[in-house]
This record gives C-alpha cells, structure tokens and sequence, in this order.
C-alpha cells in the first residue's frame, strides 16, 4: 500500500516511470493505476536505463528501484542508479523491503551497503513485516512530500492507523538493530553465504546476495513437486510459478533467518538434494 500512495498520488498520466524488471508486484500496480507512462529497464543494466531516458520527453521522471529484488536476493545496482538521476534530473524511490535489517555494515539497508547518504535518494519505501517483526509499511521523503501525501492520497487517509501494539513491537526491532545491528547482519549473511556455497557444492544452482536464496527450475511441475516434497520434510520454501514469475523462470525461493542453525542449514541442503532426485 505504501507503493501504491507514494506512485498513484505524486505522478500521472503526463509523467513517466521507470521501473527495474522483476521489481515488487506492488510497484508495478501502483504505476499501472498511476496512469503514468511505464517504462522497464533490465535489471542492474543502467545503460538500458540511460538510453530510456534519453528517448523520454515527460517532464517528470521517477526511477524505481528495489534494493534487494524479492524473487532473486539480487542487490541493485544504487550508485549508477543515483548518478544518471542526478545527471537527468529525475526523482528515485527506493523499495528497501527485503534489505533493511539484513544488508549493510550494520544491517541499515542498502543505502549503507553502497556508502551512500540517505538524502541520494528521493523516497524511501519499506515494510515493518519483515526485518522489523511487525505489519505495515512506511514512507521517508522531504517534510514537503510527506505533508503533501497526508492531505491528498485516499489510499493513506482511508487506511486505519497502526495499531500501537505494533508500533511498540517495531520501535523495539529498530533499537535492537540499532545496538547489534553490524553483529547481526554479519551473522545473517554468514548463514546464507554457507547454505549458498553448500548448493553449489552440490551443483544445484543457487543466485542471492542477501538473506534471499533461490534455486532456479524452470519448470512449473517440477517446482510444484520438489517444493511439496520439501513441505513434507517440515521446510517451507516458496516454489514460485506463474504468474509470480515468467513461464521458464520458476522458481524455489529460500527465506535464511538468524533463528536458523548450521545444523538446519544442513538438513536442508540434504532434502533438497533428495528432492532434486525425485
């Protein structure tokens, strides 16, 4: 929903925005009801991007990106993002969902994993569900943009409040990785770069930079069956088919935490082995 604020208030149709392929599918919504001009770029490929936006006549422009991409563990390509940005004066929204609490020197996202300022970016898009334990979402920008988003964005004045539960329980994550962060993002990534080379040992292709791993198929069928075989054996991993993702593209997608042990990592890896022989 704070996809969906941010994309459907501030542009229309006379404007145009660029989104990176395999972006979040509430970006994409948000630009399609926007009534925005939609134009896609390659994923980390910022001279497809560049030469977009050349060719674009609209006077305001927002690139879109996610920094770590949800169907992939990919991190984006920020910097070069940030440069043609500032070089053709566009505006940048950053859906940091997936990174916030997991990458940079300590845990803050992906703004921190490239050594960049905060103020690079334009808006800042994120969840409270994930890294944060709680539900909801949240929108960073300028005092001006906030205030303008208050006052005309139906989809933020109709919604209820967060519950202060919620709050509560969000306020405490963020002073946790505040203190522990850099300790904790180092563990977590620890974690996945193990069960990552543990796959690949194995040759079973694994791709992710983050807590994100997934294991390309291609096949709707033998995803569905390897991902059901997997649920048998007590793991939960999202076999991902379309429309979630391209026919040719599916795929299973693992989720690392910092609860998970070496020993479970392991465990893992073997049943995936197993189901790989079915």
């Amino acid at each position: 929903m704070a996809n969906i604020v941010v994309l459907t208030t501030l542009y229309s149709k006379n404007d145009t925005i660029f989104l990176e392929k395999n972006s979040h599918g509430s970006i994409i919504m948000g630009a399609k009801l926007s009534g925005a001009k939609i134009r896609l770029f390659e994923e980390n490929d910022t001279n497809n991007l560049e030469k977009l936006i050349k060719n674009d006549k609209s006077k305001n422009k927002l690139i879109v990106t996610c920094g770590v991409f949800s169907m992939s563990g990919k991190i984006t390509n920020l910097p070069d993002i940030v440069k043609l940005a500032k070089r053709y004066n566009c505006m940048t929204m950053l859906d940091d969902a997936h990174a916030f609490g997991v990458i940079g020197e300590n845990g803050l996202g992906t703004v921190e994993y490239h050594n960049l300022k905060s103020s690079d970016i334009d808006i800042h898009v994120g969840t409270l569900s994930k890294s944060l334990s709680g539900s909801g979402g949240y929108i960073c920008a300028k005092k001006e943009i906030i205030k303008y988003l208050r006052i005309t964005s139906l989809p933020y004045i109709l919604s209820a409040s967060i519950s202060p539960v919620i709050i509560a329980g969000v306020t405490k994550s963020l002073e946790i990785i505040k203190q522990n962060g850099q300790k904790l993002s180092n563990s977590l990534i620890e974690k996945q770069r193990f069960f990552k080379k543990e796959l690949l040992k194995n040759n079973i292709q694994a791709i992710g930079d983050s807590a994100i791993v997934v294991i390309p198929i291609g096949d709707t069928e033998k995803t569905l069956k390897i991902s059901k075989f997997l649920h048998q054996n007590r793991i939960y991993a999202n076999g991902i088919i379309p429309p979630g993702v391209r026919r040719g593209q599916e795929r299973i997608r693992f989720n690392i935490t910092l609860t998970h042990s070496f020993d479970n990592l392991k465990y893992t890896i073997d049943i995936i082995k197993k189901g790989f022989k079915l």
